[in-house]
Order: structure tokens, then C-alpha cells, then sequence
């Protein structure tokens, strides 16, 4: 499926969501693409994934939605498993 959008965003679903599932997804990508991502790239990469689950457990805190929390602590618990 395609929309509109910053190409940013679906790198950040993709390596929130998917890669941490399927490393060999990740590696299939990036093949296609052309080349790894640089170490800056894959720096902000992380940023905006972390930046992503922390909104995602802020909009489910105030609005007493249990799916955003679940949402964001999924995000949050895998970057934090991604750099250890």
C-alpha cells in the first residue's frame, strides 16, 4: 500500500515494527535500495522510532487509549532492545 508522506515515515514503521520481527527484511531492503543506510541516517532513524513510540504513549495516556500505550510501549521496549 502507498499514500502520500514522508518517505521518512515508513522507515520509521518499518524499523519500529518489522525489522526487529524480521532482520532479514531489513537486510532484503536495504539490498534493493542500494546501500546501507550511513551511520547519521541510521542515528536519526532511531531518533524519529523513538520519537514515534513516545507520542504514540503520550496521545494513549491523555486520551485513555490502551491500544497508543500498548503501541508505544512496544516501540519504546524494542529500541531499547535494538541498542543493547
Amino acid at each position: 500500500m502507498t499514500r502520500r508522506g514522508v518517505a521518512a515515515a515508513e522507515f520509521v514503521w518499518l524499523f519500529g515494527a518489522l525489522w526487529p520481527l524480521r532482520p532479514e527484511l531489513r537486510e532484503a531492503y536495504f539490498a534493493g535500495y542500494g546501500r546501507p543506510l550511513t551511520a547519521e541516517e541510521e542515528r536519526l532513524l532511531w531518533l524519529l522510532t523513538v520519537r514515534r513510540g513516545v507520542s504514540y504513549l503520550h496521545h494513549g495516556l491523555v486520551d485513555g487509549r490502551e491500544d497508543l500505550v500498548a503501541r508505544g510501549r512496544l516501540v519504546l521496549d524494542r529500541m531499547v532492545a535494538h541498542r543493547s
